[in-house]
């Protein structure tokens, strides 16, 4: 219960999700990337904020369907920023799409899975 309040902890702090789209996700994440992940602006905490969000989703939904524990920790965000920057860069013709399904593919690439 504790990680639903920090999810939403974060997606408050990151300003309203659903008002993201790829292309606005993507300019915040490129320019944290380029500092080697270094939050810096509203932006960077933004671009993390927003991946830590979708982490806990996914962990939480993987531990209602009874698998182990999903492992997305620090430990695997700068990798899950990286993975989504390198695939939404290729795709501009989505930009104006909303980015979670495409945070979560990225995450579920780097993220151990639900076993």
């Amino acid at each position: 219960m504790s990680r639903f309040f920090v999810a939403a902890l974060f997606a408050l702090i990151a300003g309203n999700a659903s008002a993201y789209t790829n292309e606005g996700l993507y300019l915040f994440c490129k320019d944290y990337a380029e500092k080697g992940f270094e939050a810096e602006t509203p932006e960077d905490v933004a671009c993390f904020s927003y991946f830590i969000a979708i982490g806990e989703i996914m962990t939480e939904q993987c531990e209602g369907f009874g698998g182990f524990k999903a492992d997305f920790n620090a430990n695997y965000l700068n990798a899950s920023i990286q993975q989504y920057l390198n695939t939404v860069a290729n795709i501009p013709s989505e930009w104006n799409y909303q980015p979670s399904t495409y945070v979560a593919d990225a995450i579920s690439k780097i993220a151990p899975k639900c076993q």
